[in-house]
């Protein structure tokens, strides 16, 4: 489970996704099942495209919506902890940060 707000994710290359709406819908074979992101797990989901730190995250959000830091970093964690268990989103090893 992630706690380090300074810990870099990336989003795992297995699903197939579009965007409508200005939201994500997504297929993962391996979690067999479908996903839906609202506008903001859209957001962070196009943020972790290239590997991204979780407090660099808050900070782009909490810039375009109207959400305290405490709210933002407790909802982020818990989102990306979700998208890492269910094989979307994984860790980036700092060993492989450039």
């Amino acid at each position: 489970m992630v706690e380090d707000l300074r810990v870099r994710v990336v989003r795992d290359k297995e699903p197939i996704f579009t965007t409508l709406d200005d939201e994500i819908v997504m297929l993962s074979t391996r979690a067999q099942a479908y996903f839906g992101l609202g506008t903001v797990g859209s957001e962070i989901w196009n943020m972790i495209e290239q590997p991204r730190r979780i407090d660099e995250i808050c900070d782009a959000l909490m810039e375009e919506f109207e959400i305290d830091g405490e709210t933002c970093r407790r909802d982020v964690l818990e989102f990306v902890n979700d998208m890492i268990e269910r094989g979307l989103a994984r860790i980036v090893p700092e060993k492989d940060v450039t």
